[in-house]
């Protein structure tokens, strides 16, 4: 018996009558009648008696239906999963993402998530790109977001935004009047800034050298967050991810555009010969929105 003759035989037996199996079924009592007949000459077995223009089930088709009911709850577990797996319901999403992303746009875009499939769940972990790359190769994660381009042969990245860096200071700093901020500006300042073997401290390096200036580091930072920290306490300035400032973290803070313009390329990471799940689609589609809504900064805006 194939499964449409499992559903028309149980439909039969649940209902009691042709009539209201092909109502159940949406089908036509013919055409129930007609299956019916089929399971019987397939099967080589009789099924049903007819009495007094009804259709009764044979001992033989009761245990059958036993049988039947037993393996239609599978057949509802196949289903209900097959949901499940639309819906992106089961199992647990391990999510690695470089730390300036973390704190905002990564919550934003797992909120977004949460309103359209409540039943996902995740884990979550900031470590530096390095650690993040390694943990997608050892697999101890499914999806990795990081600032910075990455080429990495068994690592397939897609960019879902960019961002700039940008200059923080605390309101009332001599810096605060200006519209943008460039490397001579900051000579005089000390910095809260990153190592050169971060991306972001590369980029950093080569606009200072470009300006003939050399940064003078206060703290040596490896995300701008803990830059925001620092210069939040008055140790210095800082040059930071721009969505490290979203949803007000850091009030007592102003920002202004930095010269020459620096953007990172913020990229969704996944294994190169592993598909991604539909989870995992899901996920960076909600990081590339959170990314685009660009919500309030919570620090001061660029003067007139």
């Amino acid at each position: 018996m194939n499964l449409r003759q499992i559903e028309v035989f149980r439909a039969f037996m649940t209902t009691g009558t042709v009539a209201g199996a092909a109502a159940q079924l949406r089908v036509s009592q013919p055409g129930i009648s007609r299956m019916l007949k089929h399971i019987e000459t397939q099967l080589r077995l009789p099924l049903f008696v007819r009495l007094q223009g009804r259709l009764l089930p044979t001992p033989e088709a009761q245990t059958l239906f036993e049988e039947v009911e037993r393996a239609w709850d599978g057949v509802l577990r196949v289903q209900e999963a097959a949901r499940g797996l639309a819906q992106s319901a089961p199992g647990v999403l391990r999510v690695i993402v470089s730390p300036s992303l973390g704190p905002q746009v990564i919550p934003m875009a797992l909120a977004r998530l949460r309103q359209a499939h409540p039943t996902l769940q995740y884990t979550f972990e900031m470590i530096p790109p390095a650690a993040l790359v390694q943990g997608l190769l050892d697999s101890r994660a499914d999806i990795g977001v990081m600032a910075g381009d990455l080429a990495h042969p068994a690592l397939e990245a897609r960019e879902v935004g960019r961002s700039r860096l940008v200059c923080i200071m605390p309101r009332g700093h001599a810096l605060e009047a200006r519209r943008q901020v460039r490397p001579a500006d900051l000579a005089a300042w000390p910095l809260v800034s990153f190592a050169r073997d971060t991306v972001e401290g590369r980029m950093i390096d080569d606009a200072f050298l470009a300006a003939g200036i050399t940064r003078e580091m206060a703290v040596q930072v490896r995300s701008s967050s803990s830059a925001g920290w620092f210069v939040q306490s008055g140790i210095g300035l800082a040059l930071v991810d721009e969505t490290t400032l979203w949803g007000g973290t850091y009030p007592r803070l102003v920002t202004r555009p930095f010269v020459p313009a620096i953007t990172l390329s913020i990229q969704v990471l996944t294994k190169r010969l592993v598909p991604p799940s539909l989870a995992m689609r899901h996920f960076a589609a909600a990081v590339e929105t959170a990314l685009t809504a660009k919500p309030d900064r919570g620090v001061g805006a660029v003067p007139g």
